[in-house]
């Protein structure tokens, strides 16, 4: 298919007058978040997206300082092109080994902390994440053991929808190998490349991210750059336990994504403009409920704008209010209401996470 006919998802444009009022008051806020996750009797559900990592210094696809903003050339690599390109694909993991560092050493802001301490209290049941940077995991604390391929289990009640950037897997025999096993394994390929990375690190310039890990790199080209077919098989195609544009999404977490819905009283969108179908898809099938209530945090316009009961944050790309602030205050209230005290875990969660301002 020739490039010029692939064109990235776009925010469907609807009726401005028909768009929710946004929220823009902080006591009006978390008065709207605790409403619904009471409402919720235990069973919300959450939905969050690319913006709930900004505060981690991830840079999301879209907002004032988004890929599609930053860089309006940037389009992010489609899965049959990854498969029928030898050139992609190794353009793909040489702009991705200089960008994962940034999401492998990224940390929980105070929203996903906020988030976690919400599960932990029950107020939030289940979470769907389109995103693939794992924070959400890293927040509620799931340690792994010693023996287990990757640093944080899978929580049973987070679901990564889009996969995970921790793996690699092999597209021949389904071997899986540690993405940071498989970074220490390029660097021992492409010495040019290290040099590269490590010179950049030394004077402190550090890439641009893209939210699945692939950096905006300029003017370089990536013809030497060596990357490996399967240790296993020695014959696979390595690629990221992501799901690429253009690829359907396991049928394991289409099916567990149904299930989740179909348990959920009320929905809570975190930072997400849902223009991917496969979560917006979720939040048409919540709707259909009868006595259902959609909420949303996002700065920005988004595919559901006229789906949800109500919005907090802002119709524009810049200002309003966002994750962290407005969930980090509806946890302390409703610790505060189940009477934790200080030294409780929730309360440090509560207390916990970075907020990186993006350049």
């Amino acid at each position: 298919m020739p490039m010029g006919r692939i064109s990235v998802p776009k925010i469907p444009i609807g009726d401005p007058l028909n768009k929710r009022a946004v929220i823009s008051d902080i006591s009006t806020a978390v008065s709207y978040v605790i409403r619904l996750l009471d409402h919720g009797a235990g069973n919300v559900l959450a939905i969050s997206g690319a913006g709930m990592s900004v505060d981690s210094g991830i840079r999301a696809y879209r907002g004032a300082k988004g890929s599609y903003i930053i860089n309006k050339s940037y389009r992010p690599i489609f899965f049959h092109e990854f498969l029928e390109s030898h050139s992609f694909r190794i353009r793909y993991w040489a702009r991705s080994y200089l960008g994962y560092p940034t999401v492998r050493v990224a940390e929980p802001n105070v929203g996903h902390y906020a988030v976690a301490a919400l599960m932990k209290m029950g107020y939030i049941r289940h979470l769907i994440t389109q995103n693939v940077d794992r924070l959400h995991h890293k927040a509620i604390g799931v340690k792994q053991d010693s023996h287990a391929p990757d640093y944080f289990k899978p929580h049973p009640n987070i679901l990564e929808l889009h996969g995970t950037l921790k793996h690699v897997n092999c597209l021949s025999c389904g071997h899986q190998i540690d993405r940071d096993d498989f970074q220490d394994l390029l660097s021992e390929l492409n010495p040019s490349w290290k040099n590269y990375a490590d010179t950049l690190q030394s004077i402190g310039q550090e890439v641009k991210t893209n939210p699945d890990g692939d950096a905006d790199v300029k003017d370089k080209s990536f013809d030497s750059f060596v990357v490996p077919n399967c240790e296993k098989c020695t014959v696979g195609l390595l690629k990221p336990a992501v799901t690429f544009f253009g690829e359907s999404l396991s049928k394991e977490a289409k099916e567990l994504a149904n299930r989740r819905v179909s348990e959920a009283t009320n929905l809570l969108l975190l930072g997400t403009s849902l223009t991917t179908y496969s979560a917006f898809r979720l939040v048409k099938e919540l709707k259909e409920k009868a006595g259902s209530q959609i909420g949303m945090i996002n700065i920005g316009t988004t595919r559901a704008d006229e789906l949800i009961d109500w919005k907090i944050g802002s119709h524009l790309d810049t200002g309003g209010l966002g994750c962290s602030q407005v969930l980090k205050e509806v946890g302390l209230q409703l610790a505060a209401r189940q009477r934790l005290p200080d030294s409780h875990p929730v309360i440090e969660l509560l207390h916990s996470g970075v907020m990186k301002p993006l350049d």
